[in-house]
């Protein structure tokens, strides 16, 4: 699948928006692959090039889905503003990136494309109706980052899932406990422990204390293909 660019059109379709916005969101995602926790979250869902990327998003939440909402005026979009977006990705935080993106109206400059109008609380289907930038839809209803059950479900920018209980968490700090990398502030997590200093491998390399580069997972104590 190959997506083409447009010029920036008042007549953009949100469909084709969403399939750009994606693409960018790789492209800073695939430029951050150096970064362990980017490295991991790219081996759970495995991500090994954008196209593959750009794939993993569109299955979670695909564009051809926001129609509706667009329809029903639970969103208003605006895709004169995109160049500002897309500058805003490119600005994205490599650890940001490790986080997860949720939706446009989260990210600096993207915040006028897409703006969800539904309030806090309120009923949705979709995180794109959320009016708060960090509120997702949650049981049917918009609700901020709380301490939520997360694994298909994501969390705040700010906040990372602790899959062992299943919650929404700040990112732990050196010395606390910990079940993978994303879980650490320092993207680190080494015999259940959040330390500093973990790196991606080289190909093929070792994957004890380190994080298997994209396209490659660790199998046993070596990074091997997919």
């Amino acid at each position: 699948m190959v997506f083409s660019f447009h010029n920036v059109s008042a007549n953009q379709s949100i469909e084709e928006f969403g399939n750009e916005y994606f693409t960018e969101v790789c492209k800073r995602f695939i430029a951050c692959a150096d970064d362990a926790g980017v490295a991991e979250m790219a081996a759970l869902a495995r991500i090994k090039d954008v196209q593959s990327c750009v794939t993993a998003m569109i299955t979670r939440d695909n564009p051809k889905n926001w129609r509706g909402v667009l329809d029903l005026k639970q969103v208003k979009f605006d895709p004169k503003t995109k160049a500002a977006c897309f500058a805003g990705i490119k600005q994205m935080s490599c650890k940001s990136m490790a986080f997860g993106v949720r939706k446009p109206a989260g990210i600096k400059g993207c915040e006028s494309v897409i703006k969800g109008v539904v309030a806090d609380f309120a009923s949705c289907k979709t995180h794109l109706e959320c009016k708060s930038s960090d509120a997702s839809c949650s049981g049917g209803k918009c609700e901020k980052p709380r301490p939520l059950l997360c694994g298909e479900e994501e969390c705040g920018s700010k906040q990372v899932c602790d899959y062992k209980a299943h919650r929404c968490t700040s990112p732990k700090a050196i010395g606390q406990s910990c079940t993978n990398f994303s879980e650490c502030d320092s993207s680190n997590c080494s015999d259940g422990i959040c330390t500093a200093g973990a790196k991606v491998a080289k190909s093929g390399g070792s994957c004890e204390i380190n994080v298997c580069p994209l396209g490659e997972q660790c199998d046993g104590k070596t990074c091997k293909p997919y």
